[in-house]
């Protein structure tokens, strides 16, 4: 059985699941598909409809990186090249009223880079200020 789109349902198998091809039938499908290459046309079709939320692995515009929580905003200023900005920094610029220029650093006071509620979120002015507020934490 099949779904709408085609596709087997779970549990299902084709009916050649599990066979093998003969050496001769492996040769004429090899002969067959010689020099068949997709058009430039065709992969570019391909790649345009399997963007963004047409993706099998689209999560939504959200990632995780190094246990930081990842917004995908092509349009920020100070997006990264694949069009993502930490969560931490949106909820920063959003409280603020303005952007956080690149200088800024998000400190998470209880130390889980994913919890990104604004009272857990704390802006350094540089990274040195945040360097020397980490090293006072760590000698008390």
């Amino acid at each position: 059985m099949r779904d709408e789109k085609g596709r087997f349902l779970k549990g299902e198998k084709p009916s050649n699941y599990g066979k093998h091809l003969s050496e001769e039938t492996k040769k004429k499908i090899s002969e067959a598909n010689k020099g068949k290459k997709p058009s430039e046309e065709h992969r570019r079709k391909i790649s345009e409809a399997l963007k963004g939320k047409n993706h099998p692995a689209w999560k939504g515009g959200k990632r995780i990186n190094y246990g930081y929580v990842l917004i995908l905003k092509p349009s920020h200023p100070y997006s990264d090249v694949n069009g993502y900005v930490r969560q931490s920094r949106l909820i920063a610029e959003k409280s603020l009223g303005r952007h956080l220029i690149p200088s800024e650093i998000m400190h998470h006071r209880n130390g889980k880079r994913d919890d990104d509620r604004w009272d857990n979120l704390f802006v350094f002015e540089s990274k040195s200020d945040h360097i020397k507020y980490e090293h006072f934490l760590r000698r008390k």
